[in-house]
């Protein structure tokens, strides 16, 4: 099969089996816990935002992070924004252009928005929240700004476990600050799949790092959710160990090989030319 084709051949090939796996997860879920996991993590957004020294912005692939960083530039809430990210696991495309998600963020508020450069601090290296923290904070203390008051911007389904993550690292750095909490505008959607295995992930990520001293405990846990969850992601994965058995003999005469990161399902297929 000529290169062309089998490269054709390949992506079409991928399309249909995550088209499958789309279908076989939309099964077992209850939407109206989904829903209510959602609700919880975004619950511990700041209302009522007031004046702050600086943002600090967690890096992803997604415009709404920079959009809604610029409102706070809009109603002068913010002197600067310090924006961390490299190309870590919500990069998406951006790491098939090997651009760090802080760039992709900071040109949009420039190019989009017309924020200043004086006003951007840019990481660009952190592959993970803890490193988000950690070089963040420290490049707030190399550039001398303020940072008394601090509001934290980061993707709506993630935000409470990245401050409570952040919270253990500003603590080993011996770093200050009052903190308000700001998610993006998200549209959650608990029969997408993907919205759906990140806010389970996210909240299991809380019942279990305060143990691991990851992150603070959250007094408030909803123990049924995370119940829900756990059974949620058991069952997923035993969905998983079933789509191996599944489509291997799909996969016959070619080699394949299957990624699982909590939360999320990766297939790669490398099917071999004959």
């Amino acid at each position: 099969m000529p290169k062309r084709a089998l490269l054709v051949y390949k992506c079409l090939f991928k399309k249909f089996i995550n088209k499958e796996l789309e279908k076989y997860f939309m099964v077992e879920a209850d939407y109206g816990k989904i829903s209510q996991i959602y609700d919880y993590l975004r619950a511990v957004e700041t209302q009522g935002l007031t004046k702050a020294d600086g943002a600090f912005v967690f890096g992803r692939a997604d415009p709404r992070i920079a959009d809604r960083t610029y409102t706070l530039f809009r109603n002068e809430l913010i002197d600067y924004a310090m924006i961390s990210g490299g190309i870590g696991k919500d990069s998406g495309a951006l790491e098939r252009l090997e651009l760090p998600e802080a760039e992709y963020l900071a040109a949009r508020l420039r190019w989009t928005h017309g924020v200043q450069d004086d006003k951007l601090l840019v990481e660009s290296f952190a592959s993970n929240g803890g490193e988000n923290s950690r070089f963040g904070i420290q490049n707030i203390l190399n550039s001398g700004r303020a940072h008394d008051n601090l509001i934290m911007v980061a993707h709506s389904t993630s935000l409470r476990r990245l401050w409570a993550s952040h919270l253990v690292e500003a603590e080993k750095m011996g770093f200050e600050a009052n903190y308000q909490l700001r998610g993006s505008e998200y549209d959650f959607d608990p029969r997408n799949l993907n919205d759906r295995n990140e806010a389970v992930t996210e909240l299991i990520r809380l019942a279990v790092w305060p143990e691991k001293k990851w992150s603070k405990e959250q007094e408030d846990l909803p123990l049924d959710l995370v119940e829900y969850a756990k059974d949620y992601l058991k069952d997923q994965l035993e969905e998983v160990a079933q789509i191996k058995m599944n489509f291997e003999e799909l996969l016959s005469g070619g080699s394949y090989r299957i990624k699982e990161s909590p939360g999320r399902l990766d297939i790669y297929i490398d099917l071999i030319s004959r």
